[in-house]
């Protein structure tokens, strides 16, 4: 039963539930990815960095869902259900906002690339050890880490284990509209979780 007392104009003082959690205070950032995408040298990326350039421009991104599949077990006319294997989605898609420059584009690309190159062909990475996968196209850790309303990080971040770009959506241009140009990269991983990149390593 709700209490008059325990609620504020900001949120419920004092107990563990308390403001909600804005959809928009959020960060996505891509640790160790400048050892993972080979990027053309002549690529200026300013003083921030390949890291920054992308969270600075992701612009959208989804928390995935995960359950339990259950075991069906059949007796006369009645059903019951057991708990069987961990079901967890294992693809996110992120909308970025591309820049004048091309770099938010381009780095994706070459990070496909670096998976499969249409001029040379499947990567010539496989075989050294990252993650479990065992590929070094392979990014450890892509982490979205939530903020509260004065900015803040939370202490627990979301974690997605072992990244590989799937595919870079197509990109829509026309003269008659009035907007940024977005496009969308969809990157498959093999788990995640809720903590910090220290919580849980599948680090070889």
């Amino acid at each position: 039963m709700a209490i008059a007392s325990n609620f504020s104009i900001e949120g419920r003082a004092g107990s563990v539930i308390k403001d909600i959690q804005r959809s928009w205070m959020w960060e996505v950032s891509f640790p160790g990815l400048a050892s993972v995408v080979s990027l053309p040298a002549s690529l200026d990326l300013g003083s921030g960095g390949l890291d920054e350039e992308l969270t600075v421009r992701a612009k959208s991104i989804t928390i995935p869902a995960r359950g339990i599949e259950m075991i069906p077990s059949n007796f006369g006319a009645f059903v019951q259900q057991f708990p069987g294997k961990h079901s967890i989605d294992q693809t996110v898609s992120i909308n970025f906002e591309e820049s004048e420059n091309g770099n938010l584009h381009l780095i994706m690309t070459e990070w496909i690339n670096t998976v499969f190159n249409i001029k040379s062909g499947h990567s010539k990475k496989a075989g050294g050890k990252r993650g479990i996968l065992g590929t070094s196209y392979v990014l450890p850790n892509m982490v979205l880490t939530l903020k509260n309303y004065a900015g803040e990080s939370r202490d627990k971040q979301i974690i997605y284990k072992n990244v590989v770009p799937q595919s870079i959506g197509q990109v829509e241009m026309s003269y008659d509209s009035n907007s940024s140009q977005i496009f969308a990269v969809t990157f498959q991983y093999d788990l995640w979780f809720l903590g910090k990149i220290t919580d849980v390593s599948f680090e070889a």
